[in-house]
């Protein structure tokens, strides 16, 4: 699949505020081979797939309790659907606090924070985001009778 774009989903629970400002705002994607995070975020990473596909100084997000902010990627990235994706935000300093929608993952850290900015390391954390990605999905054009040759056919 190629990303073209991701989102969050602003809560409704009256916390936080409808807009905030990120100044020095970056977001990377790249790739993991193993589902459990180490406190090193480059060594997370398989060599090579760190993209930035977005950078704003200023981001401003904002939204409507209940509704989504989107950010449109300035460069597309490339999903293959078999190793983990990472996603990361960097910005320094923020102006407000927007509050979005997160679920925790017992058990198994799938999130890694960093207590300052462009620090080296974070602590793992069960705590994730949720988020929407959306963009074009990299399907083959084939017919019925192909797919029934290739899978077997009873």
């Amino acid at each position: 699949m190629t990303i073209e774009s991701i989102a969050w989903q602003r809560t409704d629970d009256g916390e936080g505020d409808s807009v905030a400002v990120f100044p020095d705002f970056h977001l990377y994607m790249g790739l993991c081979d193993s589902d459990q995070l180490g406190t090193e975020f480059e060594e997370n990473y398989i060599p090579g797939s760190r993209v930035l596909v977005f950078d704003a100084s200023p981001l401003t997000a904002q939204g409507d309790p209940g509704g989504w902010f989107e950010i449109q990627l300035e460069t597309p990235f490339w999903y293959d659907g078999s190793s983990n994706l990472i996603v990361e935000l960097d910005w320094e300093g923020a102006t407000g606090s927007f509050h979005t929608y997160r679920w925790n993952t017992p058990g198994v850290p799938r999130s890694l924070k960093a207590p300052t900015p462009d620090g080296p390391t974070g602590f793992l954390s069960s705590e994730m985001s949720e988020l929407m990605l959306d963009g074009a999905f990299g399907l083959t054009g084939c017919t019925f009778g192909r797919i029934k040759v290739l899978l077997g056919s009873p």
